[in-house]
């Protein structure tokens, strides 16, 4: 595992780690992503994989990714496009992952079938029992409706690339289980030429906090006040306290923003660690009077949750 380690750090590019079923090997992941600036995305069964590739889409090419769940067929998803966002849509995708009985037909507000011969449609995969996608590079604000026929299950999934973008810019992939967890929000919009700029004044956010166990917490509101865990009144960066943090492993986070009436959404995930305890043992007393070369006994316990070993590290002391 160390020489695993090391030859991906030479790589000097983040390693994403999936961790699929519980039977993943979990530590020697979390060393790997976080020696590496990467992550670790759990997926509890193989019908997860699709929200995890998604996840990693919306994280490292800043998509909002709209939709949940697994759908009973025969079924009919709607999602809606609001006219605020229009003129920040570069591109939208509908994505759906299905059984192979199932058959899918996208319609657009004005009822019309959106196929490959649509002029909108810059591409199609739809020849692929268990996978469809439509891509258009215009869209136009409305219901459009994903009809799934057949018997089955089916995952409806939108892709949507924007000038517009909302994230959680500090969160890293690990922190301390039982510490409170500062999250910072902020929405970014993205000119012509790619250059990324924080937008101030003009956002709202939430979020909804799922815990390992599956429980779930809203947050209601974050906050730009110099309150709440913020730095800086008025920069555009929001910030919440998270508390509930006693419970070790992956929680999920799910940000939610508005600039004015335009809908923005991202997920991220974190690794809350239990944090090995270092005791001193010896010396005990604070003053320590010494003699000319006198060497000091340093003597450590470190002691960590029952469940969880020191994979690797170093003892440093500053005296």
């Amino acid at each position: 595992e160390d020489d695993t380690i090391e030859l991906a750090k030479s790589l000097e590019i983040p390693v994403i780690s999936i961790a699929l079923t519980q039977g993943a090997s979990i530590n020697f992941l979390n060393r790997l992503s976080s020696q590496t600036s990467g992550n670790v995305y759990p997926a509890e069964t193989a019908l997860d994989l699709l929200d995890v590739y998604l996840n990693i889409l919306s994280q490292w090419k800043h998509r909002t990714i709209i939709g949940e769940s697994i759908i009973d067929c025969p079924s009919e998803e709607t999602i809606t496009i609001d006219q605020g966002l229009i003129p920040y849509i570069n591109h939208i995708s509908f994505a759906i992952s299905k059984n192979d009985d199932v058959t899918m037909t996208l319609t657009d507000p004005e009822g019309t079938v959106v196929d490959e011969n649509n002029r909108q449609v810059d591409f199609h995969q739809l020849n692929d029992t268990k996978f469809s996608v439509i891509s258009l590079s215009s869209i136009t604000a409305g219901d459009w409706k994903v009809k799934l026929d057949g018997s089955g299950n089916a995952q409806v999934r939108v892709i949507i690339d924007s000038n517009l973008q909302i994230d959680l810019p500090n969160l890293a992939s690990f922190a301390e289980a039982g510490q409170p967890l500062l999250l910072e929000a902020e929405i970014i919009e993205i000119d012509s030429m790619g250059i990324q700029k924080r937008v101030v004044g003009e956002g709202s956010f939430s979020a909804i906090v799922i815990s390992p166990d599956g429980t779930e917490e809203s947050l209601d509101q974050f906050y730009d006040d110099s309150t709440h865990g913020d730095v800086t009144a008025n920069d555009g960066l929001y910030s919440r306290i998270y508390s509930n943090t006693s419970t070790p492993g992956t929680y999920s986070i799910k940000l939610f923003g508005y600039k004015g009436l335009i809908p923005l959404q991202t997920e991220r995930k974190i690794n809350l660690i239990t944090f090995p305890v270092i005791s001193i043992e010896s010396p005990q007393s604070i003053k320590y009077n010494l003699e000319d070369d006198e060497k000091i006994p340093l003597e450590i316990i470190i002691k960590t949750d029952e469940r969880e070993s020191l994979d690797a590290g170093d003892v440093k002391g500053k005296i």
